[in-house]
């Protein structure tokens, strides 16, 4: 069985496949050294477990480290693929959220539009150029469509529960996407 991640996914393989072309694609373009922006700053947070300008990321700079300290990885490296697979692992919530509003058809090539329309923004530059650099947006961005993905589905006090644990994961990454998705909340 394929992972879902806890989401609702009609057409798993064909989200991982698109989620797997974007990391590849990520990879090969992303930054081997340091860029600009907040990029630098990140990165020296997560490999020191330092704490950045205020008000923090403390989930970015905690996974961060695992990611800076990965045997036989350049740590910079390491930090810009946490971006790279956060960013391609977006699709998968953003996959779930399509399905729920247009259902997958039972047709083979049914999922063949969705896949090209969510790579088609995953190449675009606005997702691009994060997943390719040190940057918090790529994990808040996945972290702010899985509380969304996971909240659709979410019928008991146990699930609610955890789309409040999510949504808090993700302003300990950045309060303002947080907060976006808890606005996009209120209708459910």
């Amino acid at each position: 069985m394929i992972a879902r991640l806890g989401l609702p996914l009609g057409r798993p393989r064909a989200a991982w496949g698109t989620a797997g072309v974007l990391l590849a694609v990520y990879a090969v373009t992303m930054a081997r050294g340091p860029t600009f922006y907040d990029s630098p700053e990140l990165a020296l947070v997560a490999h020191e477990l330092g704490v950045g300008h205020p008000i923090g990321q403390p989930l970015h700079t905690l996974v961060g480290w695992l990611f800076a300290h990965l045997p036989g990885v350049p740590p910079h490296v390491g930090l810009t693929l946490m971006s790279a697979l956060f960013g391609a692992l977006a699709v998968l919530p953003a996959w779930s959220l399509s399905e729920r509003f247009a259902p997958p058809a039972d047709r083979p090539l049914a999922s063949l539009g969705r896949a090209l329309a969510l790579a088609g923004f995953g190449l675009s530059l606005v997702a691009w150029e994060p997943a390719t650099r040190v940057e918090v947006y790529t994990l808040a961005a996945f972290g702010a469509l899985w509380t969304l993905a996971r909240a659709t589905d979410a019928r008991t006090f146990g699930a609610w529960l955890g789309v409040g644990v999510a949504l808090g994961l993700t302003a300990s990454t950045h309060a303002v996407m947080a907060a976006s998705a808890a606005l996009a909340l209120i209708p459910l």
